[in-house]
C-alpha cells in the first residue's frame, strides 16, 4: 500500500503450485530497484545506498518464518508493471484436521476470521521446528537459482551445518579442489557444466585416488527416470525440488560418513519464559542477530517510551495509539508477554479515545520493560566489555 500510486490496485491472492500453495501481493507501483539484487531485500538490516538511517526487519523475519515452515519467499518486478512479493508453503499432510478456506482477493476478512483460518490450515509448528543435528557437516550447495541456493543454505545453517554456495558445476569442481566437504548438494540443471557432468568428472578423478565424495542430486523433476539418471551418473542419493525441510536433513545426515563433521554440543538449559530464550528462538540461534536486535531495541525504546509518555500528558489519543502500537511490535520480538499486554492496552485506549487509566498502564509498561532491558543489555554487550544502560542526554548547568 505504501508504494502504490493513488487510484491503483493492490491484489492479495493464493495460487496452486502442485504440492505448494503460493500467497502473493501484487501492486501497480514502480517495481523493484533495478540495481538491487532480490536476495538483498530479505537480508538482515538491508537498506538502499541513497537512503539514510536503518532499515526495518520485516522482510528478514518474513524470510526466516517462511523457511522455518519449509517454504520459500521472493519478490519480482511484474512484466505488466509494479511488483509481486510471494511465498510458498507446503500443504498440510493428507489426513490432518484442516478446514478449506476459499480464496477471494476482494472479499474482506476480519482479524478473528483470518487468525482462525491460519490456525486451521497450518501444519503443527512442533513438526516444522528446526532442531540441531548431532554433527556439524561441511556442505557444498551447487544450484544456479539464487533463491533455491540461499534457502538450502539457510536451512542447513539453522540445523548447525556450515555451507558454501556455488552457481554451476565448474565452480563446484573448483571448490572441491580447494577445500574438503562432507556432502555436496548438486543441482541437475545448471549453466556451463550441469550437475550430472560435474558428478561424472568427480567420479572419474576418484577412480585413481580411491576416495569417495558424497554427492546428493537435486532436480526440479520428480520422476523415477530422473532419479535413475542421477544415480547412474554416480550420485549417492536424490532429492526432488521443492524439497521437504526434514527430508533434506534426513538424506544429507544419513548419507554422510559416520565420522564426518564435528559433534555439536547441546545448548545450555534456559528458562522458557526468559527474554534470552525467546530471542534465541526468534533469531534461529544466531548470536549475531540476537545482539543486533538487542542493541537496536535498546537504542529505540527510550524514544518510543518518551513518545508514549508525551501522548498521555497531552491527552493525544491518536498519538498514543500509534506510538504504543509501534512499541508493542518491537517488544513482541523478545516475548515479554506482560510488557506486550501493557502496550496493547495503551494502544486500545488510544483507539477508543479514552485515556482514563493510561498513566497507571504506562507505569506497568515501564516496570515490565526494565526487566527486558536488563536481559538485553547482557545480550547486546560486546565480549570483554561491561554492559551499561545507554547514556542519557542531559544538560549540566555551568556554575558561575
Amino acid at each position: 500500500m505504501r508504494y502504490s500510486p493513488q487510484n491503483t490496485t493492490v491484489t492479495v491472492g493464493v495460487e496452486e503450485k502442485g504440492a505448494l500453495l503460493a500467497a502473493f501481493v501484487d501492486d501497480e507501483g514502480p517495481g523493484l530497484p533495478p540495481d538491487q539484487p532480490t536476495g538483498k531485500l530479505f537480508a538482515l538490516f538491508a537498506k538502499g545506498k541513497d537512503r539514510p538511517g536503518k532499515a526495518g526487519l520485516g522482510l528478514y523475519f518474513c524470510k526466516m518464518t517462511v523457511e522455518r515452515w519449509g517454504g520459500r519467499i521472493g519478490a519480482e518486478t511484474r512484466p505488466s508493471g509494479g511488483s509481486r512479493f510471494w511465498f510458498c508453503l507446503p500443504r498440510a499432510p493428507s489426513g490432518s484436521q484442516t478446514k478449506t478456506v476459499e480464496s477471494n482477493p476482494v472479499a474482506p476478512m476480519g482479524k478473528k476470521e483470518h487468525e482462525a483460518s491460519a490456525l486451521q490450515t497450518a501444519p503443527s509448528p512442533a513438526k516444522q521446528r528446526v532442531g540441531k543435528a548431532a554433527r556439524s557437516l561441511r556442505i557444498l550447495v551447487a544450484d544456479d537459482t539464487e533463491i533455491n541456493r540461499e534457502l538450502a543454505m539457510e536451512l542447513l545453517k539453522a540445523r548447525g551445518h556450515s555451507t558454501v554456495g556455488v552457481a554451476d558445476g565448474r565452480q563446484a569442481l573448483a571448490a572441491l579442489e580447494n577445500a574438503h566437504f562432507d556432502v555436496v548438494l548438486m543441482d541437475e540443471v545448471m549453466p556451463e557444466m550441469n550437475g550430472l557432468e560435474a558428478t561424472r568428472a568427480i567420479r572419474q578423478k576418484e577412480s585413481s585416488s580411491g576416495q569417495h565424495q558424497v554427492i546428493i542430486g537435486l532436480s526440479g523433476n520428480a520422476t523415477k527416470e530422473d532419479e535413475k539418471r542421477c544415480i547412474e551418473a554416480g550420485e549417492d542419493a536424490y532429492l526432488s525440488k521443492p524439497f521437504d525441510m526434514h527430508k533434506l536433513f534426513q538424506v544429507i545426515e544419513s548419507s554422510a560418513p559416520e565420522t564426518a563433521g564435528e559433534i555439536i554440543a547441546p545448548p545450555p538449559a534456559t528458562s522458557s519464559d526468559s527474554v534470552a530464550a525467546h530471542l534465541a528462538r526468534s533469531a534461529a540461534g544466531s548470536k549475531k542477530l540476537m545482539q543486533s536486535l538487542a542493541i537496536s531495541f535498546l537504542a529505540d525504546a527510550p524514544k518510543r517510551i518518551a513518545n508514549i509518555q508525551s501522548a498521555i500528558a497531552q491527552k493525544n489519543a491518536e498519538l498514543l495509539a500509534t506510538t504504543a502500537h509501534a512499541l508493542k511490535g518491537s517488544v513482541a520480538i523478545f516475548g515479554a508477554a506482560k510488557a506486550v499486554a501493557a502496550a496493547r492496552n495503551l494502544e486500545a485506549m488510544g483507539r477508543a479515545g479514552n485515556l482514563e487509566g493510561a498513566s497507571g498502564e504506562f507505569r506497568t509498561l515501564e516496570d515490565e520493560l526494565s526487566g527486558v532491558k536488563r536481559e538485553l543489555l547482557a545480550i547486546g554487550a560486546k565480549p570483554g566489555k561491561k554492559s551499561r544502560p545507554p547514556r542519557r542526554a542531559t544538560r549540566r548547568k555551568r556554575r558561575k
